[in-house]
């Protein structure tokens, strides 16, 4: 059986850590990985039992830096690097778009079984701004151009698969959809955070939420990283901050302080018509009731019956923080073990 060489050469650190570990875990115990191709900070979060898989420490350049010709020129290269090798078989975890072109159109020389994992850059699909150093520009160019038919795309959410399907140049039957893997449930025995904000704090939305709590003055944390500007802004307030400003969580630390919580905040300025939210998975993965402005994937949430409160804005949010339904009538109106299994039906096993 030929192994994957398995690249994240788009993300480091702690950039999309829940779900790279999960698939890596997946193939891992079906023997399915010859090799890791990725950041030594990315790798250091791994659980230890994929530190037993072979790891090759690349350059990786941040997935939010805006150094683009610098993450351009590195990530051609490590390409280049990993296709020159005598494998048949490589999966990219995630890819920088313009980078995502150029694999395609290696391929057609190379002739490699490629297959890619497709996240947030689908937003381009319907993004105005066409600058070449934009992720619209090289996502749309990757489609239009039908680069995309000469390597294996998976879609990562299932509720994408709409909006891709009014894509009017795309055949969506030529992509394949999975659902993003859940975490296993952290075990931990007691609910004892009423309430938390969850993921990325930075600008405006978040500024917004902490100042609505500061106000209330009572015991708040935030789980995840933290802007500086946020953190100094706070840091005396009554939020407490788990991670420094520019350091992530340990994954085992930042799953036991969710899984301790009964409602997480979510203050996302987009609705996830083509992406997935990882962190509101962590929470369904641990029966947090998500507390989020209305969007495409919490309404997904919903119809699959998870607990999940939608507002039409982040001022009805901010009102509703000090009288939130009672958490133990909202999980016996909902069942979060039945919609995990309906979420996970569509998972990653049934495409690698």
């Amino acid at each position: 059986m030929e192994k994957f060489i398995v690249a994240e050469l788009n993300m480091t650190g702690a950039e999309h850590l829940s779900f790279n570990t999960c698939i890596l875990e997946k193939l891992h115990k079906k023997n399915k990985i010859r090799k890791i191709y990725c950041s030594a900070l990315h790798y250091q979060y791994f659980p230890n039992t994929l530190k037993k898989i072979p790891m090759d420490n690349v350059k990786v350049i941040d997935g939010k830096s805006r150094r683009f010709f610098s993450k351009l020129c590195i990530e051609i290269y490590n390409v280049f690097r990993m296709l020159l090798r005598p494998h048949k078989k490589y999966l990219f975890l995630s890819v920088f778009p313009p980078v995502l072109c150029l694999l395609a159109f290696l391929n057609i020389i190379f002739r490699k079984r490629i297959t890619v994992f497709l996240h947030g850059e689908l937003n381009g699909l319907r993004e105005l701004n066409n600058n070449i150093t934009s992720y619209a520009f090289w996502v749309k160019l990757y489609f239009k151009s039908g680069l995309y038919k000469y390597i294996e795309n998976i879609v990562v959410g299932e509720h994408i698969k709409k909006g891709i399907s009014e894509v009017h140049y795309i055949n969506p039957d030529e992509l394949k959809y999975i659902n993003h893997p859940i975490v296993p449930m952290f075990s931990n025995k007691e609910k004892d955070i009423d309430c938390a904000s969850i993921g990325y704090a930075n600008g405006k939305a978040y500024d917004e939420l902490f100042e609505s709590i500061s106000k209330l003055d009572k015991p708040f944390i935030h789980i995840g990283m933290v802007s500086n500007v946020l953190y100094e802004k706070y840091k005396s307030s009554c939020i407490k901050f788990h991670a420094m400003p520019g350091n992530a969580l340990s994954y085992d630390r930042y799953l036991s302080l969710i899984s301790r919580t009964k409602y997480g905040i979510f203050m996302y300025a987009h609705d996830y018509s083509f992406t997935t939210s990882g962190a509101m998975l962590d929470a369904m993965s641990n029966n947090t009731v998500i507390l989020t402005i209305a969007n495409t994937f919490a309404a997904y949430l919903d119809s699959i019956d998870y607990p999940v409160v939608s507002f039409d804005s982040s001022e009805k949010l901010f009102e509703q923080i000090d009288n939130l339904p009672d958490y133990d009538d909202l999980l016996k109106k909902h069942n979060p073990i039945i919609a995990r299994k309906r979420f996970s039906e569509l998972s990653s096993d049934r495409v690698l």
